[in-house]
């Protein structure tokens, strides 16, 4: 879907840094209470602007917070899935939004990726696959169609017995992981898990 449907405006303006005068004034004079955040980057002044900041997160809060999230869930659950939450001045953690549905692992074909190294599959998976993972949480929480009392009212979660962060993932359990999701000579469940997510 497109977002631009779903506001009265869209704007759009690039900074080489999210904490910005530029940036902080741009977030005081809109009239919205809400505000997607699809960046990686750290955020501190842009919370004085009393807006409330949404933003996707590839895998379930809050077990798994931090780096690699897509990877680490993936890795360590089988399983693939992602939460959508408004941000406080904490990594990962704030009042969450909604729960995408879990779904299996995937698995991708070995035979499309043997010529890159390590590397350059962490980035292709960070490029794509990570970003899908986002996508479909941004269309469930559209599809919910919450709106702004909803978003201020959303309970604040209790349970944080299971809380933990990750880091970025070293050499090693890059290999493992994709070691895990490349398995299949041939198959390719990504489009699948696309439809029935």
């Amino acid at each position: 879907r497109n977002p631009g449907n779903h506001c009265n405006q869209l704007k759009v303006f690039k900074t080489e840094n999210i904490n910005s005068q530029f940036v902080i004034d741009e977030i005081r004079k809109t009239t919205s209470s809400f505000l997607l955040n699809t960046s990686n980057k750290i955020y501190k002044e842009i919370f004085l602007t009393k807006k409330k900041f949404v933003h996707i997160h590839p895998a379930i809060l809050p077990d798994f917070r931090g780096a690699d999230a897509s990877l680490w869930f993936l890795l360590l659950r089988n399983k693939i899935g992602s939460t959508s939450f408004v941000m406080n001045e904490e990594i990962d953690k704030g009042q969450i939004i909604n729960i995408s549905d879990v779904k299996d692992i995937f698995y991708l074909s070995k035979s499309i990726f043997k010529k890159f190294d390590i590397n350059n599959i962490y980035r292709i998976w960070f490029s794509f696959v990570d970003p899908l993972i986002r996508n479909l949480q941004f269309k469930k929480i559209i599809s919910l169609n919450k709106d702004e009392n909803y978003l201020l009212n959303i309970p604040k979660k209790t349970d944080e017995k299971n809380d933990k962060y990750y880091s970025f993932m070293d050499n090693q359990k890059k290999k493992e992981i994709f070691n895990k999701i490349f398995i299949k000579e041939d198959l390719i469940k990504l489009w699948l898990f696309y439809i029935n997510f």
